[in-house]
Order: C-alpha cells, then sequence, then structure tokens
C-alpha cells in the first residue's frame, strides 16, 4: 500500500498533455464533494521530502489528509509503478526520495525539472508521430507532472501505454549485464558468450534508436546508463529488437542541428547544455558493479557497438556522406563507466541538405528552404530502415540473427 496526502487542488499546478490516459489522469487528480483534489504519493522509502510537504501544508493552513489508496512497486531506480484498484489501471511515477542506491544518493524531484520533462516530452513525441524514428525505440512518455510550485517539487508521470499489457518483457539494461540473469538469458538463446549476445541485442539496437533520436531532435542523453534503457523480450525471453527510452528530461542539444534551426522554438526554456558538437555516450554499468563475465575489454567492445551502430544509422538517415563525418573522438572512460565520442559535421551540401529537412521531422509540410518535406526526405532517406512486421513482433534482422546463432 502506496500512502499519499489528499491535498486540494488549488494547492498545486499541473502540467499536462491532450494525450495523458484520462483513467491515469482521474487516478491522481479527483472529485469529491464537488471539489478536486490530488493524490499526492509519499514515496515509502523517503525520510526527508514528504516532511517538507507536511511542513509546507501546515504553515500555508492548507488542509490535508494523509491516505491510501495505489498498490505499488519500487523499480530499481526508485520510481514506482502504481496501481488503481478502482480502475486496474498502472503508471509510473517520480517522487521525491532520499533514499535511493547505487551511485544515486538523494532524489528530489524538482518541479522546474518536471516542467522541463514535459517540455522535451512533448517536442519528442511530436517528432516520434511525424518524423523517420522506426520501431526500433520504444519512447515511454511522460506526459503528465503536477507541483507544488513554492517548494520546487513535482512529481512525473510516466505512462506504460504500449508496455502494459503486450505480453512482452521489459529488461532493464543493468539486468543485462547482472551476474545471472544476463548469463542465462544469452544461455537461453544459444548464445555461449553473454557479451556477444547483448552486443547484438542491446547494445546495437541502442544504437540504432539513439542515432534516429538524435538525428531527428537534435538530442543526446546525458544519462546514457543502464537505468534509462529497457531491452523488449517476447514471452520467451527472446529478443524482439526493441528498446525503451525513458528519461527524456536529461538530455544535451547539439548546438548545429538543435539551436541553430527552427526547433529551439519548440522548447523555448530548454535549459539544458547546448554543445557544439554532437556527444554521444553510453554507460551500460555506470554506478553498478560489473559481473564476472564482463572485463574490460569486453565492456569496451560492448560499448563501441553501440556507437558504431549510432554513427552508422545517423549517417542513414540524415543522408550525409560518412566522408563528411570524419571525427569520431572516443574516450575510454575510467573502468566501467561511460564511454563517448563526438561527431563533429564538415559543412558539405548533403549537411545543408539534411539541416533544411529538420522542420520535416517535426510535421512541417516544407523545409526552411520551402521544398516539399515529402520530397526532400525522399532525397535524404534511403530505404534502410528495419522492419518490423512478422507475427513474433521481432525484426527480421533480429530472427535472422537468433536463428543463426
Amino acid at each position: 500500500k502506496i500512502e499519499h496526502y489528499e491535498i486540494p487542488y488549488s494547492a498545486i499546478v499541473e502540467h499536462k498533455a491532450d494525450r495523458t490516459n484520462p483513467h491515469v489522469h482521474s487516478s491522481l487528480i479527483f472529485e469529491k464533494n464537488g471539489e478536486k483534489y490530488v493524490r499526492w504519493i509519499i514515496h515509502p522509502e523517503d525520510t526527508r521530502w514528504y516532511k517538507d510537504v507536511e511542513k509546507y501544508l501546515i504553515e500555508k493552513n492548507i488542509p490535508y489528509e494523509r491516505k491510501s489508496h495505489f498498490t505499488g512497486h519500487l523499480q530499481a531506480s526508485r520510481s514506482l509503478v502504481l496501481t488503481d484498484p478502482d480502475t486496474n489501471v498502472s503508471f509510473s511515477l517520480k517522487t521525491s526520495t532520499n533514499q535511493t542506491g547505487g551511485a544515486w544518493k538523494d532524489k528530489k524531484q524538482y518541479w522546474q525539472d518536471a516542467k522541463e520533462i514535459r517540455e522535451v516530452m512533448d517536442y519528442v513525441a511530436t517528432v516520434r508521430k511525424n518524423g523517420p524514428i522506426t520501431h526500433s525505440a520504444i519512447l515511454m512518455d511522460e506526459p503528465m507532472a503536477v507541483g507544488i510550485e513554492e517548494l520546487d517539487m513535482g512529481m512525473v508521470v510516466r505512462s506504460l501505454d504500449g508496455i502494459d499489457g503486450t505480453g512482452k518483457r521489459y529488461l532493464p539494461g543493468f539486468s543485462a549485464l547482472h551476474e545471472k540473469v544476463g548469463k542465462r538469458i544469452a544461455l537461453k538463446n544459444g548464445f555461449d558468450d553473454p557479451i556477444e549476445f547483448w552486443k547484438k541485442f542491446y547494445a546495437a539496437p541502442l544504437g540504432i534508436a539513439l542515432a534516429e533520436l538524435a538525428a531527428t531532435t537534435g538530442l543526446t542523453y546525458d544519462s546514457p546508463h543502464g537505468q534509462n534503457f529497457l531491452i523488449e523480450l517476447d514471452a520467451n525471453e527472446r529478443p524482439t529488437g526493441k528498446v525503451v527510452l525513458r528519461d527524456l528530461g536529461d538530455v544535451y542539444g547539439t548546438k548545429k542541428i538543435f539551436s541553430e534551426t527552427s526547433l529551439s522554438s519548440r522548447i523555448p526554456d530548454f535549459s539544458g547544455t547546448i554543445q557544439e558538437q554532437m556527444y554521444v555516450g553510453f554507460g551500460p554499468l555506470h554506478g553498478n558493479k560489473h559481473p564476472s563475465w564482463v572485463t574490460f575489454e569486453n565492456y569496451s567492445d560492448l560499448t563501441s557497438t553501440m556507437l558504431e551502430s549510432f554513427r552508422k544509422r545517423f549517417i542513414e538517415v540524415t543522408g550525409i556522406h560518412p566522408d563528411n563525418i570524419p571525427t569520431f573522438n572516443a574516450n575510454a572512460g575510467i573502468g566501467f563507466s561511460y564511454r563517448s565520442f563526438s561527431i563533429t559535421v564538415k559543412e558539405s551540401d548533403d549537411w545543408v541538405l539534411y539541416l533544411n529537412a529538420v522542420d520535416c521531422f517535426s510535421g512541417a509540410t516544407t523545409s526552411k528552404s520551402g521544398e516539399n518535406c515529402a520530397e526532400l526526405l525522399k532525397k535524404i532517406m534511403p530505404e534502410k530502415t528495419p522492419q518490423f512486421n512478422n507475427k513474433n513482433g521481432c525484426s527480421d534482422l533480429m530472427i535472422a540473427l537468433l536463428n543463426a546463432s
């Protein structure tokens, strides 16, 4: 049972997208005796931040009740999966807690951060709807947030639409490199070497997904560790080739793509870091202990697979010739943490053509150069998009790789 404060709606602020599941919305914001209330969730492990909320409500003479309604489960990241017993709807929620684990010691959910998460997610969702992001990526939507402005504290809702009820399993990236779990799944799929398995079915598909995100939005992850990625498996623990991306509020913007086109106007209050070059990183074990079957050398192989997959797919989506993306600055990192590279693109005709097309990825009908978007996208994008049309929901590439094993 998860406890909450039942607070008058007038005491909080809300930031919500139209696509928010109405059952999720009514689970958190509801009417009682003709008045609206919010269920402000108390994290079951928190020993600090809920006290600030209670103190604030008392000082402001805001009436509240402490109740329980949801059943919940803790995720490794310390976000919650909540289920409303009245409707049986489930969703994920980020709320403040000072008790975490691993490399993360305290997680206050700031309201300013919650608002930016919402704006970034609306922007990415627009591109997802209109642009050439393939089925290699499943975006975990964050369509709603509520906050107490004076405390700079918020709660962020993560939708489970497209995940809950699919019959699939979703393996956290950290668990793929778990001593027992990662090895067991690899062996079950016919691979004696778990590193080779996860290179093909985690690192490579992730590179595709992140490249499509970067090429169409100008955004890359600030914290690309295993907590932010889920690997989709079927009921028999067979990889589908799809990867779930979550926590898109924690991103970098690439200046040339994001700031020097009209994309930045879609997130006018973006306060994330804007970088001259495109930063791409991967830290599948960042903040965690490594299993016995992962060495420094094959950890480097795993991260290199993702980075090479990223570069290849970025070239395919943008239409930029490989010779015009010459810089590949690898950062070996320290231990089992992040490995990264930066991409510097030469000024060229195909680079300019791609930048002209950036507006098209967000649903425009004409590019900034005045060309028809449908025709322009045909010019820059060859037909190299992975297909996911067989009955198992797996990509043809993934089926071929698994059968070959």
